[in-house]
């Protein structure tokens, strides 16, 4: 069992319990469970297509300076997930123009791309301030958010 299925096999668990618990307190009806369960299934199909596409992309993040530490799967209304990339190396320009250039037919890895590419830039303002980028969490879901994380030098 994978660990994307052992996560849904305890969310379900939850949302069943808390269903049931607010269904016996008449907060909510047959209806409004059946509209939860059939969001839940397509959160839960859309996270498996976003994880194969992390997982087949781990060798342009590399290109792009970037390494794959981890990926979280919230699995929540609205489900999210979150790629955290260790920061390696600036690239020059010209690499990032050929990275977008090759996933252009794939948008999550192209606003991923240019999402690091962004970050990379940060890193000469941090610098000037005694602090170097170390990683990225980049947060994919109904509102999507970057987390830049710094240390000092």
């Amino acid at each position: 069992m994978s660990i994307l299925d052992k996560a849904k096999d305890i969310a379900t668990g939850v949302k069943e319990s808390v269903q049931s618990k607010a269904k016996d307190t008449g907060l909510i009806d047959e209806k409004d469970i059946s509209k939860m369960e059939e969001a839940t299934s397509i959160g839960a199909e859309k996270i498996k297509s976003i994880l194969k596409e992390l997982s087949d992309s781990r060798e342009i993040f590399r290109e792009a300076g970037y390494e794959e530490d981890g990926i979280s799967v919230a699995m929540g209304l609205p489900p999210k997930v979150t790629v955290s990339l260790i920061y390696s190396e600036d690239v020059p320009e010209e690499k990032e123009k050929e990275l977008l250039e090759r996933t252009k037919d794939r948008k999550l890895i192209q606003v991923l791309l240019k999402t690091l590419f962004k970050a990379a830039s940060m890193e000469s303002e941090a610098n000037k301030l005694n602090y170097k980028m170390v990683s990225v969490n980049v947060q994919l879901g109904l509102i999507p958010s970057v987390v830049l994380n710094f240390a000092q030098k």
